[in-house]
């Protein structure tokens, strides 16, 4: 797994790489999975998917996922 981003609270690892796309780990610092970022085709983008865990986020979490997500996206419609 390789490290695509950290943050103070979060830690974003390249699970998976695909020919066009690559499928993200979403971790707190304790190591705990939150969730995935991965391609969603009908809506054309990067999302972030919920792995059905009760996790709370505060608004500079969901900022560092909006941002990854962004960075994701740019980077693809760049291709």
């Amino acid at each position: 797994m390789n490290l695509y981003r950290e943050t103070k609270w979060l830690r974003f690892t390249v699970t998976e790489k695909k020919p066009k796309t690559v499928v993200l780990d979403v971790r707190n610092r304790s190591h705990e999975l939150l969730g995935e970022i991965k391609w969603n085709g009908p809506w054309r983008q990067y999302v972030y998917y919920n792995l059905g865990i009760d996790a709370q986020f505060n608004d500079g979490c969901l900022k560092d996922i909006a941002d990854v997500l962004s960075s994701l996206n740019k980077e693809h419609k760049g291709k």
